[in-house]
């Protein structure tokens, strides 16, 4: 029912992208979603303090290698300084994860609304067809990971 409401807003922006097929939009979508994702990882963890923070904690691992055991309450200090890094650095991905969860929530409603009803043949030998809305899922991931090794954000 809301996914309804949301592909309805989306088509404001969308609407052109009716007049295609409909796996052309998908590709579309999906191409357009993972460079946008990517994108804004790259701005996010190319952030000066977001690579001081990585390479203090490499430090810091490197010290803790070094200790093992020795001296419990210096083990601790260096415990709890790990945790507040890696706090800080979760708190830089949840902008990322924000992001790609509105992004594909808002895309995710409108190819459903628009093309739940279509299928693809599928080359696998278990699996004859496949929604088009699946299809864009993985499309998504696959793209992702493929751009996101050209654009050295992974």
């Amino acid at each position: 029912m809301i996914t309804s409401y949301i592909a309805k807003a989306a088509d404001t922006l969308l609407f052109p992208l009716l007049e295609l097929p409909p796996l052309v939009v998908t590709m579309i979508l999906s191409f357009t979603f993972s460079l946008i994702v990517l994108l804004w990882q790259r701005k996010v963890f190319s952030n000066k303090n977001v690579r001081e923070l990585k390479i203090r904690l490499d430090e810091i691992r490197e010290k803790v290698v070094k200790l093992k055991n020795r001296n419990q309450e210096e083990m601790d200090k260096i415990m709890s300084e790990m945790l507040r890094l890696n706090a800080r650095i979760m708190k830089e991905s949840l902008k990322v994860s924000v992001l790609s969860l509105l992004l594909g929530i808002v895309l995710l409603s409108w190819i459903s609304f628009h093309y739940s009803g279509y299928y693809l043949k599928s080359p696998l030998p278990y699996v004859k067809n496949i929604n088009l809305v699946y299809f864009y899922v993985i499309l998504s991931l696959v793209i992702g990971v493929v751009v996101g090794k050209f654009l050295e954000v992974r």
